[in-house]
């Protein structure tokens, strides 16, 4: 379990390593951002959950 969730936390920091230039995005495509992290996040929690 430990595993998963470092892997996780690597793919995260990753990810938002790639968007960091994404900064300049219209609001829009930031909100549109910023939602998919959340449910991404709140899969996460899910996923944790049954483990």
């Amino acid at each position: 379990m430990f595993e998963e969730i470092l892997m996780d936390f690597k793919e995260e920091k990753d990810g938002n390593l790639r968007h960091k230039n994404d900064l300049s995005q219209t609001s829009l495509e930031s909100i549109d951002y910023i939602l998919d992290m959340i449910n991404l996040d709140v899969v996460k929690i899910l996923k944790y959950n049954r483990i």
